[in-house]
């Protein structure tokens, strides 16, 4: 079976990771890193969330973008339907 594409996220958006295992929700949402160490590597941030799919994960950092971001509440994206169609 593929691998599900997903749309790639501007510079400094943040990340949306898949984590390994049978978790009930796989992703993690990850702010864009501000610090670096002394080697100059980046230092990741903590999670954001942890969300059940890729698109709720996408919702979540826009949230946090926008400044609505809360930590505890749950995450349902309402997204227009041609959001999720194929390319």
């Amino acid at each position: 079976m593929a691998k599900a594409k997903h749309p790639k996220l501007p510079n400094g958006f943040g990340s949306i990771k898949k984590l390994s295992g049978k978790r009930s929700n796989p992703y993690g949402v990850y702010p864009p890193v501000t610090e670096f160490n002394s080697n100059g590597s980046p230092v990741t941030p903590k999670a954001l969330c942890y969300v059940p799919d890729w698109y709720t994960g996408f919702y979540a950092l826009m949230e946090c973008r926008a400044g609505r971001y809360r930590h505890n509440r749950a995450y349902a994206p309402r997204l227009p339907a041609y959001f999720f169609m194929a390319v």
